[in-house]
């Protein structure tokens, strides 16, 4: 039994991470690397590249959460709580506005591969 634990675990390791990418206006299973409080705004840095975004980032490296979005505080909560934790964030879509602002977030237990 105890070898069948083994083969499973070293079989779990060798399945292919979920592919961390930011494209369009959407960032999939990208770690934080920062959290920067400014003012009415939180500046978001992600681990991976940034540069297939169509919207402008801020700074020239930074995705903003404004604090009037309208789930400011859930958002935020949901961003800092995947930074703790040190998993990458399932999903952070910007807003169609050109510059690169939080329109939603979302995370789930553990990345799920289609």
């Amino acid at each position: 039994m105890r070898s069948i634990a083994v083969l499973v675990s070293i079989w779990m390791m060798t399945l292919p991470a979920a592919n961390a990418a930011c494209s369009g206006n959407a960032c999939d299973n990208e770690y934080i690397d920062m959290l920067y409080v400014q003012g009415s705004y939180v500046l978001i840095e992600l681990s991976g590249d940034k540069s297939a975004l169509s919207c402008t980032l801020h700074e020239g490296r930074f995705i903003r959460l404004n604090q009037s979005h309208g789930n400011y505080d859930e958002v935020y909560a949901l961003l800092l709580a995947t930074q703790s934790a040190d998993r990458p964030l399932g999903r952070l879509r910007m807003s169609s506005t050109g510059n690169c602002d939080v329109a939603y977030a979302w995370q789930v237990r553990a990345n799920i591969q289609n």
